[in-house]
């Protein structure tokens, strides 16, 4: 808000003291005033009536910047698409992230089925996590962990650039 908004704020403010049943008080309305200053007066507003509507007292300036704050997080719902406000899970079996968990029967008797060298070593039952078949054509997954390509060494595994030749 500015300045120049001041008299529509007293009016807000008015308002907002009459619906709570609190005393319209000169002193209260410009604390109220610059600490609510860094918000725009359309803001305001909404959170006043807010707050109209939920409180019996006379609200203080973290309630009513926290009714902003809801304001504000209301109208950013209302930019976002329906699809992304209801999460649909591509692969139940990763439930999206990649990972087949222990909970779908992964479990090592000690033999070393996972894969693990160490494995054979300990020769102890444990459960364990593989990659879900699924990440190459998850959408959702692919959104989050791009499949980057790696060429030369990298590709190899080796995780070092191969040299150069010069010729």
């Amino acid at each position: 808000m500015i300045t120049t908004e001041f008299f529509e704020f007293r009016a807000i403010f008015a308002n907002l003291c009459l619906a709570v049943g609190a005393e319209d008080d000169k002193a209260r309305r410009d604390l109220f005033f610059t600490q609510l200053e860094d918000v725009p007066l359309q803001i305001v507003r909404a959170g006043a009536e807010i707050l109209c509507k939920s409180h019996r007292k006379m609200p203080t300036v973290a309630h009513w910047r926290d009714a902003c704050d809801r304001v504000v997080l209301d109208q950013a719902r209302a930019l976002l698409p329906h699809e992304v406000l209801e999460r649909r899970i591509v692969c139940e079996a990763c439930q999206d992230t990649g990972w087949v968990e222990p909970s779908h029967g992964m479990t090592c008797p000690g033999d070393g089925s996972c894969g693990m060298q160490a494995c054979r070593r300990l020769h102890r039952m444990h459960t364990y996590t593989a990659k879900c078949s699924c990440r190459a054509s998850n959408a959702v997954f692919q959104h989050h962990h791009p499949i980057t390509k790696t060429y030369g060494a990298e590709a190899a595994g080796t995780g070092r650039p191969r040299p150069r030749r010069h010729a």
